[in-house]
């Protein structure tokens, strides 16, 4: 039997598998929240960093990455340092 997870993971790694099926219920609602978050920030946007740290998991990044594969998100040609002093996308609502 064949099985695609629903969430994004990566290639050859078991534990990254086994982490996008388990996710798998909460999809919806996770991509929901990062999707919230972005927009009631408007055009000040996030960058991932402050999206973990606002929602709690790195599991919100991958769910930041689908709503950009689906075209709900994009990036908005602007960086902000990261609490490491990198630069970093920001994200805003498509």
């Amino acid at each position: 039997m064949n099985l695609i997870p629903p969430a994004p993971f990566v290639q050859g790694s078991l534990t990254s598998l086994e982490a996008a099926l388990a996710i798998a219920q909460s999809l919806g609602r996770m991509e929901g929240q990062v999707l919230s978050y972005i927009a009631a920030r408007g055009d000040y946007g996030a960058t991932d960093a402050e999206i973990i740290e606002a929602l709690g998991s790195q599991s919100y990044r991958p769910r930041r990455i689908r709503l950009v594969q689906l075209g709900l998100v994009r990036d908005s040609g602007e960086t902000r340092k990261t609490p490491s002093g990198r630069n970093a996308v920001v994200w805003v609502v498509a």
